[in-house]
C-alpha cells in the first residue's frame, strides 16, 4: 500500500512538471529541489482565491467536493502556462463576489420613478401632477358653478313666492270689489222698489183722473144748454197736460227701469262670472303653489343627490388614488422582487455551468482513478524494486500519504453522488422558480390590464358626470327662462287687475246708483290667466320630468360607481394572493440560503479538520517518492495519454499537449537511465 501511494505520487508529480531534470546526475540533490517546488505548490493550493471560490460557488448553492477539486486545481496552477488563467479566475471571482453583493446588499427602489426608470420606463412625472392639479381645479370650478346655480334657483324660488303674495293680493282686491259691487246691488234693489211703487201710484192716480174727466163729459152732455165754466175747462186741459207729461215720464221711468234691471242682471251675471273665475284662480295658485312645493323639495332633493354624488366621485376618486398608489407601491415591490428572482436565475445559471465544470472534472478524475487501478499491477511489480533499492541505500523514508486507499474511494463516490443529488435538486429549485417567476410576471401584466381598465371606467364617469352636470344646469337655466316668462305674464295680469280696479273705482265714483263692468276685459283677463296656468303647468312638468332624468342618470353613475368599487376589491384580493405567494417563495428563499450556509460551514469545517490532517506529512514524505521515478516509466507513458492530460483546462492548445507529451518521453527515458547506473554503481562498490 505505501508502495502504491508513492509511486501514484511520483506520477503526480511527473504529471505536473514533465521538463523537469535532475541536476549534475546526482540523486541526493532531486530531493531538496523537489521539495521546494512542492512546498511553493502547497501554498499556491491554500491561497484565498481558491476560497473564495468555494464561497462564492456555495454562497451561489453550488455543492463541489472540494477535496477531490483540489487535485485538478494543483494541476491547473503548477503549470507555467496558469498565470493568464489563474488571473482570469481571479476575475471572473471578483465579479461573481461583486454580483453577489449586490443582490444580498441591494436597497429596495426608494419611489416608483426609479423602479420604471430602471426598468426601460419612460413617464412625464411634471405633466402626471399638472394633470392631477387640472383634475382638481376643473372639479372646485364644477363645484363652484354647482353652487351658482342653485343660489340662482333659489333666487327664482324667492321670485316665484313675491309673485305668489302678489297675485294673492291681487285676489283680495277682487274680492273686495265684488263684495263692494254686491253691496252696491243690495242698495239699489229697495230703490227700485220705491220706483215701481212710484209708478203704481202713478197709474192710480191717472185712473182717477180719467173716471173725472170721464164724469165731467157726461155730465156736459146731460146740462144740454148750461154753459160751462170756462175757467174748470181751462184747469182740465190744464190737467190732461199734466197728466200726459206725467205718462212720458212713467213711460221714461218704465225704459229706465228696464235698462237698469237689464244692468242689474248683467252685473249678476258678471259678478257671478267674476267669482267663479276668482274661485278657479284660487285653485290654480293653490295648485300652482302644490307644485312650486314640489318643484322645490324635487330641486332640493336634486341638489342632495348631486352633493351626494359629488361626495361619492371625491371619495372615489381619493380612494382610486390611495389604490393607484397602493398598486404602484405593490408593483414596485413585485417588479423588485421579479429583479432579485431574476438575479437568482442568473446566478443559479453560473452554479450551473459551474457545476457542469465541476462535474465534467469529476468524470475525468473518475476516469484517470480506473487508469490508475488498471495500472495498479505494473506499479506494484515495479514497487519491489524500489523496495531492493531502498534496502540497499538506505535512504527511502515513509511512505507518501496522499495515495487513495479504498475507503477515500469509496467516500469520494458518496461525495460525487450527494453532489449530483444536489446538482438535481437545485436544478428542479430552479425550474420552480421559474414558474414561480413566469406566475408573478402574468399577474403583473394582469394588474396592469386592471389598472387601464380602471382608469378608462373612472374617465368614462367623469364624462357622464360632467354631461349631467351641464344637462341640469341647461335645465336650470330653461326653468329660470321659464319662471321670467311666468312672472311677466303674471305681471300683465296684475296690471290688467289694476286697469280693471280703476275703471270700476271710477265707474263707482261717477255713477253710485249704476255698476257697470266691461265684459271684454274680463274675458281677456280671463284668458291670459287660463294660459298662464296652461303654460306654467306644462314648464312645471317638463321641469319634473328633466329632474327624473337627472335622478335617473345619477343613479346609473351611482351603480356604475359601485360597480369599480366591487372590481377595486377584487383587485384588492388578487394583490394579497400576488403578495402571499411572493412571501412564500421569500420564506423558500431564505430556508434555501439557510440550508445552503449550514451545508457550507460543515464543508468548511470537514476541508479544514482535513487539511491539518494531510498538510503536514504531505510536506515531510515529498522527498521520498522522487526517488522512485524511474519505476513508472512506462505506467506514465499510459497515462499521459489519459482524458486529463487531454483536458482545455490544463493545456491551452492540442500542440503543446502533444510537445509536453514528447518532452516527457525523453524525460523520463533520460531519468531511467541515471536510476539504472546510479542502482549498478552503489552495488558493485562493496564488492570491489
Amino acid at each position: 500500500m505505501i508502495k502504491s501511494e508513492t509511486q501514484s505520487l511520483v506520477l503526480i508529480d511527473y504529471i505536473h512538471n514533465p521538463q523537469a531534470e535532475v541536476n549534475n546526475g546526482s540523486a541526493s540533490k532531486l530531493p531538496e529541489s523537489l521539495k521546494k517546488d512542492d512546498v511553493n505548490r502547497a501554498y499556491v493550493d491554500t491561497a484565498a482565491p481558491f476560497e473564495s471560490v468555494k464561497e462564492a460557488i456555495s454562497k451561489f448553492g453550488g455543492l463541489i467536493d472540494w477535496e477531490a477539486q483540489t487535485l485538478e486545481e494543483v494541476l491547473k496552477l503548477s503549470s507555467p502556462r496558469s498565470s493568464s488563467r489563474t488571473s482570469k479566475l481571479l476575475e471572473s471571482l471578483k465579479k461573481v463576489n461583486i454580483n453577489q453583493a449586490y443582490i444580498d446588499t441591494a436597497a429596495p427602489f426608494e419611489s416608483v420613478k426609479d423602479a420604471i426608470s430602471k426598468f426601460g420606463g419612460t413617464v412625464d412625472w411634471e405633466a402626471q401632477t399638472a394633470v392631477t392639479i387640472e383634475r382638481h381645479k376643473h372639479v372646485h370650478l364644477e363645484l363652484e358653478k354647482a353652487q351658482e346655480e342653485i343660489m340662482k334657483c333659489k333666487e327664482q324660488y324667492e321670485a316665484v313666492e313675491s309673485i305668489k303674495e302678489d297675485v294673492t293680493k291681487e285676489l283680495s282686491s277682487t274680492k273686495r270689489l265684488v263684495e263692494e259691487l254686491k253691496q252696491s246691488l243690495e242698495k239699489a234693489q229697495p230703490r227700485e222698489a220705491q220706483v215701481k211703487q212710484d209708478s203704481e201710484l202713478i197709474d192710480v192716480r191717472l185712473k182717477e183722473i180719467e173716471q173725472r174727466i170721464a164724469k165731467f163729459a157726461s155730465v156736459a152732455t146731460n146740462t144740454d144748454g148750461v154753459e160751462i165754466d170756462r175757467e174748470r175747462i181751462a184747469d182740465f186741459t190744464a190737467v190732461v197736460a199734466e197728466l200726459r207729461l206725467v205718462k212720458q215720464e212713467l213711460e221714461s221711468m218704465e225704459s229706465e227701469r228696464v235698462v237698469l234691471v237689464d244692468e242689474r242682471n248683467t252685473a249678476l251675471r258678471k259678478a257671478t262670472d267674476f267669482d267663479v273665475a276668482s274661485k278657479e284662480i284660487e285653485k290654480t295658485i293653490e295648485d300652482l303653489n302644490l307644485e312650486l312645493v314640489a318643484t322645490k323639495e324635487s330641486i332640493e332633493l336634486a341638489h342632495s343627490a348631486h352633493l351626494e354624488a359629488e361626495e361619492q366621485r371625491a371619495s372615489a376618486a381619493v380612494a382610486l388614488e390611495q389604490d393607484k398608489l397602493i398598486w404602484q407601491k405593490e408593483l414596485k415591490h413585485a417588479e423588485d422582487e421579479v429583479e432579485q428572482l431574476k438575479e437568482q436565475l442568473l446566478s443559479t445559471d453560473d452554479v450551473k455551468s459551474m457545476l457542469n465544470r465541476a462535474s465534467s472534472l469529476l468524470s475525468r478524475l473518475k476516469d484517470e482513478l480506473a487508469l490508475y487501478m488498471k495500472a495498479k499491477p505494473n506499479r506494484e511489480a515495479k514497487s519491489t524494486q524500489e523496495h531492493k533499492l531502498v534496502d540497499h541505500t538506505g535512504d527511502v523514508k515513509e511512505s507518501n500519504p496522499l495515495a487513495l486507499n479504498p475507503k477515500e474511494l469509496d467516500e469520494a463516490r458518496s461525495r460525487i453522488e450527494k453532489a449530483n443529488n444536489e446538482i438535481n435538486c437545485l436544478r428542479v429549485a430552479s425550474s420552480s422558480l421559474k414558474s414561480e417567476l413566469e406566475m408573478e410576471r402574468a399577474s403583473v401584466s394582469t394588474l396592469r390590464q386592471r389598472n387601464v381598465l380602471a382608469s378608462v371606467l373612472v374617465s368614462s364617469l367623469e364624462d357622464e358626470l360632467n354631461r349631467t352636470k351641464t344637462e341640469l344646469g341647461k335645465a336650470l337655466e330653461r326653468a329660470a327662462e321659464e319662471a321670467d316668462r311666468a312672472k311677466e305674464r303674471e305681471e300683465q295680469a296684475k296690471d290688467e287687475a289694476c286697469t280693471m280696479e280703476n275703471v270700476a273705482n271710477s265707474t263707482l265714483k261717477d255713477s253710485s246708483n249704476l255698476v257697470t263692468l266691461s265684459i271684454e276685459e274680463y274675458f281677456k283677463l280671463r284668458e291670459t290667466a287660463k294660459e298662464a296656468e296652461e303654460i306654467a303647468n306644462s314648464r312645471v312638468i317638463s321641469a319634473i320630468a328633466q329632474v327624473n332624468a337627472a335622478k335617473d342618470l345619477e343613479l346609473r353613475s351611482l351603480q356604475e360607481l359601485e360597480e369599480v368599487k366591487d372590481m377595486i376589491q377584487e383587485r384588492k384580493t388578487a394583490l394579497r394572493t400576488a403578495e402571499e405567494k411572493a412571501e412564500r417563495a421569500t420564506e423558500g428563499k431564505l430556508g434555501m440560503e439557510q440550508e445552503l450556509r449550514t451545508w457550507r460551514a460543515k464543508q468548511e469545517e470537514q476541508r479544514k479538520a482535513r487539511g491539518a490532517a494531510t498538510r503536514l506529512p504531505e510536506l515531510s514524505n515529498l522527498d521520498t517518492a522522487v526517488e522512485a521515478r524511474s519505476c513508472v516509466g512506462k505506467a506514465d507513458a499510459g497515462i499521459d495519454e489519459s482524458p486529463l492530460m487531454a483536458n482545455p483546462k490544463l493545456q491551452m492548445t492540442r500542440s503543446n499537449t502533444t510537445n509536453s507529451i514528447g518532452a516527457s518521453k525523453r524525460g523520463k527515458r533520460s531519468l531511467f537511465r541515471r536510476i539504472a547506473m546510479l542502482f549498478t554503481g552503489k552495488k558493485t562498490q562493496p564488492m570491489g
